[in-house]
């Protein structure tokens, strides 16, 4: 499959949305785990 590059707006890495689990913020990508530790925070 083909790499799809994409940038994670919490954390700012570039990953590929293909091999990693993303949740997505509107219409960005965003790493799951970035989008669970943000909300364990604000908690």
């Amino acid at each position: 499959m083909a790499k799809h590059m994409v940038k994670c707006p919490i954390c700012n890495e570039t990953f590929d949305a293909n091999q990693e689990e993303y949740v997505m913020i509107g219409r960005r990508y965003a790493h799951l785990r970035c989008k669970q530790s943000a909300q364990e925070r604000e908690e």
